[in-house]
């Protein structure tokens, strides 16, 4: 069984020190096992994120992700990072929340655009507080502002894309090198941030990126109501996304270049779905949630 992590890390002289890692079956039916024994036990709600994948899904894992929904445990898994090659499982899964990646198209700063603003990713309202000084903000919830990543696996027939959430240049959680120091994206262009503490992580990406934000989403409902079953949390996330055209082309600066991002419904000769539902919306999705 192969547990991809794909770490994408933007500066060709710094590497986030892996590419891949690998468990067992075993292993992944162990921990699903060992959540249910807690939600049997009375931890609850309990929600599993699986930001791992393999080719195919054994049957004791299916077993135990039965096992697992039956109880009451929250399912969601990464779509997986191959494109127009399909999904991994246990993402392909129907009983499974799915989880694809999105990225926004104002992520980089273009290097003719020296404009001292913040700029936020995911931001639905307007004026939020922010440092003096801060300038602009830039609303991400609209369908144009969006693209579809690269490597967000695309469901093929018999494999079903729930939802999509932020999975392209993530700020991961461990730091770069002493003296690496790259501007995240939040404070981009804010001259007294440059160089500042907290101001030399790595980024990520990949649909184990994605997946957390849903996950959390999830628990954010079950906070609301905790008698929510998978089928429940998963329509009301997917009634409550943004829905993204089916095809679609986005022209971003990716980092350090110009660069195109295109999804469409063919991957070769067969149908395929790049966006599911569409983008998650937690604050939707959490008012939409029933008080038991």
């Amino acid at each position: 069984y192969r547990i991809p992590a794909r770490p994408q890390c933007p500066d060709p002289n710094q590497r986030a020190g892996f590419n891949a890692v690998f468990g067992t079956t075993d292993m992944v039916v162990a921990g699903i096992r060992y959540a249910t024994e807690l939600k049997r036990a009375g931890y609850s709600p309990m929600v599993i994120n699986m930001s791992l994948g393999g080719g195919a899904l054994e049957p004791q894992e299916r077993a135990a992700l039965d096992d697992a929904i039956a109880a009451g445990v929250i399912v969601v898994a990464a779509a997986g990072n191959e494109g127009e090659a399909g999904m991994s499982f246990p993402g392909a899964y129907p009983p499974v929340i799915s989880a694809g990646s999105v990225g926004w198209t104002g992520e980089w700063l273009r290097p003719t655009d020296g404009l001292p603003r913040y700029r936020m990713w995911w931001l639905k309202y307007p004026n939020p507080p922010l440092l003096p000084g801060s300038g602009e903000v830039d609303d991400a919830t609209h369908a144009g502002d969006i693209y579809v990543s690269d490597f967000s696996s695309r469901a093929l027939p018999g494999q079903q894309l729930d939802v999509l959430a932020p999975g392209s240049w993530v700020r991961g959680p461990f730091p770069g090198d002493p003296g690496y120091n790259h501007l995240p994206w939040h404070s981009r262009g804010i001259g007294d941030l440059r160089g500042g503490v907290g101001t030399n992580f790595f980024f990520v990406g990949g649909t184990s990126m994605a997946t957390p934000h849903v996950a959390s989403v999830a628990a954010l409902m079950l906070q609301k109501n905790p008698t929510l079953t998978q089928a429940q949390v998963e329509h009301l996330l997917k009634s409550t996304a943004l829905a993204l055209p089916p095809t679609g082309s986005r022209a971003i600066f990716d980092f350090d270049r110009p660069a195109t991002f295109a999804w469409g419904t063919m991957c070769g000769a067969v149908m395929c779905d790049a966006v599911g539902a569409g983008v998650i919306q937690a604050d939707m999705a959490v008012a939409a949630t029933p008080t038991p």
